[in-house]
């Protein structure tokens, strides 16, 4: 009836004659109680029209704008007196003990769950079959969201206050995300626990020693990840005692990797355990600090403790016919004898090289026996900090004469390189280097390009971002487990030059990648590509994930809102950016029919803004005279098609 009456009225197919008493505005509608509380007015432009009465024993409530049983807790009507008011509204009773059900019956809507924050009760959803763990007309938000009891929606946690309502961190505590039936699969296998851990990278506690690790923020699994495989295509596994994606090298062999052992050794670089030419393992400590992989075409040479051309190599991977080789072959035969030198003390297994003591040359000690090698060339001394023969008196040459060997600690003190350039170093000593300025950048001396990238240098390599160059192990490691020093530490994605464009109409890299410096942890917007799908994780002033907003649970496309640093749907975003958000600056607080003329869904006004649209169950229209969704045969106003209204 109140639809029919707007359209007669407003056709001049029935009069509104003049009512005592109502005072009505004068544009839209308005709904007058009755003095005696058996009806209402409805006023349309400004003209008020008597409606139907209330059916008996009922009164009409002003404070839901429909009839309810005379006497119940929602009876506000007091007989001749009037309405009780307070501060020019009526007064809204205490519900009183009413479940569920009953308060979606009276007044629909939607109604925050009493205890638990990610929890809520949506009256226009009901279940045929309600699922297991979960009640009529209950729903939950998906994690780690929370309900925020104002605004009637999910959001984002840090922008919801749970007051006495409890604040599940773990996804397993969400009832959504239990087994709703036998043989599924356990929820602390499908969701990472974040609680008591601290922000960054975290292993997920029943995927140890595998791909899979969990993003933590504020002891929430934000992020579900796998390991990708690294530059080199090696595959790689979380370390949960790193707390990083690593290479099967760095993964203890009790647990399915292949980390060589170096409790035995000493300091310095290995021939691979597994005999594979192209690489070498570092020791130090006692501990495996990593295996470096040679360039293209190089093998490790471990007399020399470098990668070299294989046909400049000696040892077993080399092609290199030198006395060196030679002597270990031919004393292992038994082909040459190895007659006692006097004073040389050998260890009985393995190799060692002496360097003799007036520095033209060295003994190789093989399995014991000390073996007197060729000597140096003219002009040369054997150095014994690196093993090899170096111009005499250079920088290089620790020889200083008849005293031997200057030591420290018992070991050769190792001279000051000077003003020697990478390519001289590199040609000398071979090996790695760190960059002297930069912490994300080292020197190669395996790498040799034969064409220069651009931004780089010969011989030089850079981390992935965000990782940093550690020094002592001669690796790309975690940012939070390398000190830098005095070396600048980059914290943009495009300080690093790998990420600068090599070449003429390349993806600008802030286009690529999103910034975080002087940004909080936390999701954040990729300023690049503002109010796009686009956005960026940070942690500590570094972007550790570029993400795209998917759509929400009813297939709605979702944006990230720059101010709200979340994905919203597009009815939360501002008309002249893209979006389909209401206006509701003229509005006063409640619930609205939708602008675009949508009868599934209903727009939320307070304060003067817009506070969400909600869409109703499948089957439902929104009921405005009602304020609630309610199936279409049952629903008043333009959407439904009830006719006793």
């Amino acid at each position: 009836m109140l639809y029919i009456a707007v359209l007669l009225i407003v056709a001049g197919l029935i009069s509104a004659a003049p009512i005592a008493d109502p005072q009505c505005n004068t544009s839209g509608y308005q709904i007058i109680p009755k003095a005696d509380c058996k009806g209402y007015y409805l006023c349309v432009f400004g003209r008020p029209v008597e409606m139907p009465p209330c059916p008996t024993r009922s009164k009409f409530s002003a404070s839901v704008n429909v009839c309810v049983p005379e006497g119940s807790v929602f009876d506000d009507c007091k007989s001749e007196g009037g309405l009780p008011v307070t501060d020019g509204l009526p007064i809204i009773p205490d519900a009183g003990p009413l479940s569920i059900e009953e308060r979606c019956n009276m007044f629909g809507g939607i109604i925050a769950h009493p205890t638990e924050c990610q929890a809520y009760y949506n009256c226009s959803v009901r279940y045929q079959d309600v699922p297991r763990l979960l009640e009529q007309h209950l729903v939950e938000c998906p994690y780690p969201e929370l309900f925020n009891a104002e605004t009637k929606q999910c959001e984002h946690f840090e922008n919801v206050k749970c007051g006495s309502r409890r604040e599940f961190k773990d996804a397993c505590d969400y009832r959504r995300n239990g087994c709703p039936a036998a043989h599924c699969i356990p929820c602390n296998v499908r969701f990472g626990n974040c609680e008591g851990k601290p922000n960054g990278l975290a292993p997920h506690e029943s995927k140890l020693w595998s791909p899979y690790y969990v993003v933590c923020y504020k002891e929430r699994a934000v992020e579900h990840n796998t390991c990708k495989a690294d530059d080199s295509g090696r595959t790689q596994l979380f370390h949960p005692d790193m707390n990083q994606c690593v290479p099967l090298d760095m993964i203890p062999r009790d647990h399915g990797g292949m980390m060589p052992e170096c409790e035995a050794k000493l300091d310095g670089l290995y021939p691979d355990v597994s005999g594979r030419c192209d690489r070498y393992v570092n020791c130090k400590g006692g501990k495996y600090a990593g295996t470096v992989k040679c360039a293209a075409g190089e093998v490790f040479d471990f007399t020399r403790a470098a990668c070299l051309p294989e046909h400049q190599a000696c040892g077993p991977c080399g092609k290199l016919e030198n006395w060196l080789y030679i002597a270990v072959l031919l004393i292992v035969a038994g082909h040459i004898s190895a007659a006692p030198i006097a004073d040389l003390k050998c260890n009985t297994s393995g190799y060692q090289i002496i360097p003799k003591a007036d520095c033209n040359g060295y003994y190789l000690c093989v399995f014991g026996r000390p073996v007197e090698m060729p000597p140096c060339p003219a002009r040369s001394k054997f150095s014994a900090s690196v093993n090899v023969c170096v111009p005499e008196g250079s920088v290089f040459d620790d020889c200083k004469s008849e005293g031997g060997l200057p030591v420290t600690d018992g070991l050769p003190i190792i001279p000051d390189a000077g003003p020697l350039s990478i390519e001289e170093r590199c040609n000398m000593f071979g090996g790695i280097i760190a960059h002297p300025t930069e912490c994300q950048a080292y020197y190669n001396c395996s790498v040799r390009y034969q064409n220069v990238p651009r931004l780089l240098e010969q011989h030089l390599v850079e981390c992935s971002y965000p990782e940093l160059f550690h020094a002592e192990t001669k690796q790309c490691e975690h940012f939070e487990n390398v000190k830098c020093g005095s070396r600048r530490e980059f914290k943009d994605a495009c300080d690093y030059r790998r990420n600068g464009c090599p070449a003429a109409h390349c993806i600008p890299c802030n286009v690529r990648f999103g910034n975080c410096e002087g940004k909080p942890n936390g999701l954040a917007p990729h300023e690049s590509k503002l109010w796009s799908p686009y956005y960026v994780v940070c942690y500590k002033e570094r972007a550790v994930e570029h993400n795209t907003c998917k759509a929400d649970e009813s297939g709605r496309t979702q944006l990230f809102h720059p101010d709200l640093n979340q994905c919203v749907s597009l009815d939360m975003i501002p008309q002249d950016h893209g979006g389909m958000m209401p206006e509701c600056g003229t509005k006063l607080d409640g619930l609205f029919p939708d602008g675009s003329g949508r009868c599934d869904r209903y727009v939320h006004c307070k304060g003067g803004k817009y506070a969400g649209t909600v869409k109703c169950a499948v089957g439902e229209v929104f009921d405005f005279t009602r304020a609630a969704c309610m199936p279409e045969h049952q629903a008043c106003g333009p959407c439904g098609k009830h006719e006793n209204c």
